[in-house]
């Protein structure tokens, strides 16, 4: 952060409450409860040149709430749990690569996975070295189930799988950086929570309902702390609640503030990159579609 600012920079901005907006040349903390930071997030991104990859990379750390590493490990097998529809099984923090949790993404966003996978010119298929379609793989899914764990979602442009640190230096950083922001890809996840929290607040119907829908969220989220708190038995009903009740609303809201922030104008519209690599191409319909931003 720059002297002037009188804002130092966080030693760990994981745990940072705050991301920050340079205006002029000051630093502003902006709090993370922050409606309008996942849409911050993708207008920097459509600046900066991101394609279909890194949208459903980012789109999936806000709609899930998952670590970063979590959504750049998974595999065609991860997807395959919900016939390739909008859930995924994933690993966890500490599960030494087991797949012990859930995550759910929307359905629009599911429908970005399939153009992402299937697109020839600027997405996996055409950086897939063994050329793997949806077709393919669903295919795979029924002869030979096992070998989807060996085909990594996200791949570079050279066929080989996608790294954290590589979306986050090559992509997340630069992107926001130009854009005058300073914010980590782990804030995603706060913002994740914290909007979850906030519509478990404001539609629960009293106390008990609102504490039995935080466990449901700590379930969800595989956070070992208060999870001695639940019952066996609850585990997987609870789990199931607040997927198939909580997530879709908060799904439904996140595109309700998106559209709304498209109305006023606040999302830039695509513009050509200035870097070396291949122009900034327009927003994808789908993305679009998520958003309420139009192509």
């Amino acid at each position: 952060m720059p002297a002037a600012s009188g804002v130092d920079a966080p030693n760990d901005i994981r745990l940072s409450s705050n991301y920050f907006r340079c205006a002029g040349r000051e630093w502003l903390p902006q709090s993370i409860d922050d409606p309008a930071f996942p849409n911050t997030v993708y207008a920097a991104g459509r600046e900066y040149g991101w394609g279909l990859r890194e949208f459903c990379i980012v789109r999936t750390l806000f709609e899930s709430g998952a670590r970063i590493s979590e959504v750049i490990g998974l595999t065609a097998a991860d997807w395959a749990v919900s016939r390739f529809l909008n859930q995924f099984s994933a690993r966890n923090k500490g599960s030494l690569g087991v797949r012990t949790k859930r995550l759910v993404i929307s359905h629009g966003l599911a429908n970005l996975y399939r153009r992402y996978f299937d697109d020839a010119k600027c997405g996996r298929l055409a950086w897939d070295k063994h050329h793997l379609s949806m077709h393919d793989i669903q295919k795979v899914l029924v002869e030979d189930p096992s070998r989807l764990s060996t085909v990594p979602l996200f791949l570079t442009e050279r066929g080989t799988p996608m790294s954290s640190n590589l979306i986050r230096d090559h992509y997340w950083r630069p992107a926001l950086r130009a854009a005058g922001i300073h914010a980590h890809p782990h804030q995603a996840r706060h913002w994740f929570v914290t909007n979850a929290l906030r519509n478990i607040e404001a539609t629960a119907s009293g106390e008990q309902d609102q504490a039995r829908r935080k466990e449901e969220l700590i379930r969800y989220m595989k956070w070992r702390s208060g999870e001695k708190m639940l019952h066996a038995y609850e585990h997987v009903d609870r789990e199931t609640r607040f997927i198939t009740k909580t997530l879709p609303a908060i799904h439904a809201e996140m595109k309700r503030l998106e559209r709304k922030a498209g109305d006023e104008g606040t999302v830039p519209p695509a513009t050509r990159d200035t870097r070396q690599s291949s122009p900034v191409r327009a927003l994808d319909p789908d993305l679009a579609l998520l958003t309420g931003v139009q192509a």
